[in-house]
This record gives C-alpha cells, sequence and structure tokens, in this order.
C-alpha cells in the first residue's frame, strides 16, 4: 500500500485526536462545595518556608478568600514552598 498524504491522515489523525483528548482530560480538577457566605466556616491551611511580605500577602489573599491558618497537624492543607 501507498503512503500517500490522504492515507496518512487517515490513520495520523485518529490517533492524535485521542491523544489531544486524553491529555486535556488530566488537567481537569472539579471541586464542588456548597459556600453560604457567612455561615460557612473558613478551611484550615497551613503555610511553611514563606517569610517576609510573601508570606503577608499569602495569609492577606487567602484569608479573603475564606482560609483560616492553623498549625501543620490540624490543617486540610498543607502549602510549603
Amino acid at each position: 500500500m501507498k503512503l500517500t498524504r490522504l492515507n496518512f491522515f487517515r490513520f495520523c489523525l485518529p490517533i492524535l485526536l485521542s491523544l489531544a483528548v486524553t491529555a486535556r482530560g488530566q488537567n481537569e480538577i472539579t471541586i464542588e462545595q456548597q459556600i453560604t457566605p457567612g455561615l460557612t466556616p473558613p478551611t484550615p491551611v497551613a503555610l511553611e518556608g514563606f517569610t517576609g511580605e510573601v508570606l503577608e500577602a499569602l495569609k492577606f489573599d487567602l484569608y479573603v478568600q475564606g482560609y483560616s491558618f492553623v498549625a501543620p497537624d490540624a490543617a486540610q492543607y498543607i502549602r510549603g514552598a
């Protein structure tokens, strides 16, 4: 069978499409959480390895988003530098 451009695309296109769909699906994460403003408790997190202005900026940004800061053993999430 002679490999023409048309035969090449007929063979490679399905493979490339399946790889693209597979690669795209691996990067998606869906997190659903019911939040009632003013009634939902903050999510406990721990920050390690940050200092100075970086630490203060992270704390402020996370506080505004509804996180509280606790010791690593009490945290739901731990993030280190």
